[in-house]
């Protein structure tokens, strides 16, 4: 294990024991229980939520007489509520969760106020502090999920969390898998029942029935990452930007959330495009409906992409190695709209697929090399035969 792998696995460790010695003095007793009840856990952001819609759809199909309740971000809540599939929505911040004591206290209060027939933990990267601890105290008297992957939670914390399942699948080839299949994978196992993964059916509005004012003709930018270890340079953005611009004339709208700002100002200050700034101007409908409405998306592996691929609005991924495979390059063979999955550019490393654990020395800040290796030269190519 090296340096970094050990201060990870420190943290990772010190933050599982303290949650686990906090919720042994957790108590409610259920006051409420729905005959035929399921509960849905997924926790993820709103990209990782959208490659789970498909699922979402088949769960509500294979369980149609239960009360379905889904346990999920709040940024997923609307999205969620609009696919229909939900009978309940609970909101759950994860990271709130495991660090905040009285958040945990609240949401401990309203998980534990009923039971269920059953639960699934839908995530592949167990997380102990959250949903394993979560399936550990919840009353349910079927408790499923996948075994781990050990993205997220060394295989100790993993082991032990195991035995709070009554019923654990094996996927396999999943360390190769995209999302969509491994979500269609879980489903068919579960049901017993073969499941064709499709890219999912998204209600998504045109940017003309919001009052959003935007250009007639513009392309959208998506800057952001997760961690900034994930984000193509500011400085290629704005180089990028110049070429559209100038074969093209369509104005740049860069988007995504607030935390996006300084590299939506530098994109900015760095060109001489037409460029408007949206980061933190909409919401996740909305959002939604400037991506459908976009000649095209540009953007590192993140929620963007994934919202374009169900909009059918065509999209250039700049992709590192982190989780190579799972999310991007999408597969050839889905069904659906496919002419408008992600186009990923990329240089490929050796040590592509380090679950974002990089082996070389950088600051939480700065590229990893396998992205900022790929050159605007080379997403230029890419963006061009969209235009």
């Amino acid at each position: 294990m090296n340096a970094s792998k050990l201060v990870y696995f420190l943290q990772r460790s010190a933050v599982n024991v303290y949650c686990y010695i906090f919720d042994l003095f957790i108590h409610f007793k259920p006051y409420h229980f729905h005959k035929k009840s399921l509960l849905l856990m997924r926790f993820d952001a709103l990209g990782d939520f959208v490659l789970f819609c498909d699922a979402a759809r088949h769960y509500r199909t294979i369980y149609k007489d239960y009360h379905l309740t889904l346990l999920c971000h709040p940024i997923c809540a609307k999205l969620a509520a609009d696919t229909g599939y939900f009978n309940e929505i609970l909101t759950f911040d994860r990271k709130k969760f495991m660090l905040n004591p009285v958040y945990r206290y609240k949401s401990w209060k309203l998980l534990l106020s009923q039971s269920y027939d059953t639960v699934i933990y839908t995530a592949f990267s167990h997380e102990f502090a959250t949903g394993a601890l979560i399936i550990a105290k919840v009353k349910a008297y079927e408790k499923i999920g996948a075994y781990s992957d050990y993205a997220i939670d060394h295989k100790i914390w993993v082991n032990i969390s195991q035995k709070w399942f009554t019923r654990l699948h094996s996927i396999k080839g999943s360390d190769v898998m995209h999302e969509l299949y491994k979500n269609a994978a879980l489903v068919s196992q579960i049901a017993n029942i073969e499941i064709i993964p499709s890219l999912p059916m998204l209600n998504i509005n045109e940017v003309g029935d919001s009052k959003m004012d935007m250009p007639d003709k513009y392309y959208v930018i998506f800057p952001g990452a997760r961690v900034g270890i994930r984000a193509w340079a500011a400085a290629n953005y704005a180089k990028l930007s110049e070429y559209i611009y100038e074969h093209t004339q369509l104005v740049g709208v860069i988007c995504g959330s607030t935390s996006e700002k300084d590299i939506s100002d530098a994109i900015i200050s760095q060109s001489k495009a037409k460029i408007i700034n949206m980061c933190g101007k909409t919401d996740v409908p909305e959002l939604m409906s400037v991506i459908k409405s976009a000649k095209l998306l540009v953007g590192n592996e993140t929620s963007g992409v994934h919202i374009a691929a169900c909009a059918g609005t065509p999209s250039v991924c700049i992709l590192g190695g982190g989780h190579f495979n799972r999310f991007v390059p999408y597969p050839t063979d889905l069904q659906g709209n496919t002419i408008s999955i992600p186009t990923p550019v990329y240089e490929h490393m050796p040590c592509y697929g380090c679950n974002w654990n990089c082996i070389y020395q950088i600051s939480k800040s700065t590229p990893v090399p396998c992205i900022s290796a790929v050159s605007v030269d080379k997403v230029w190519h890419a963006v061009q035969k969209y235009l």
